[in-house]
């Protein structure tokens, strides 16, 4: 189960850390990120599946589009994702993913 989602400099996102239960809700008005919440998670699937290239170029032209207000365009955005394994899994307890992107 996804437990955690962290987004920083991600479009309209500044910095974001979402603690995540079995049913989650995002209430806020117009423009306020509820949409790029799920997108973080969309771009993570499509780095992945397809290359972080393509999962760029589905959203923008350039990486700098993706920056929150295009600053920092150097230190570019990271997104990380945190799942809870089931208690009989082999292996640890959570798996952590981190996405780290910046401009050359």
């Amino acid at each position: 189960m996804l437990s955690r989602l962290e987004a920083w400099h991600y479009r309209c996102l500044r910095k974001i850390d979402l603690r995540l239960g079995s049913v989650n809700i995002l209430v806020g008005p117009n423009a306020s990120g509820k949409s790029t919440v799920f997108d973080v998670l969309r771009f993570i699937q499509d780095a992945l599946k397809d290359g972080v290239e393509s999962a760029v170029r589905a959203r923008a032209t350039t990486l700098s589009e993706l920056v929150w207000q295009s600053q920092d365009v150097q230190q570019g955005f990271q997104l990380a994702i945190e799942m809870a394994l089931p208690p009989t899994s082999i292996i640890r307890s959570t798996l952590s993913y981190v996405m780290s992107l910046e401009s050359s």
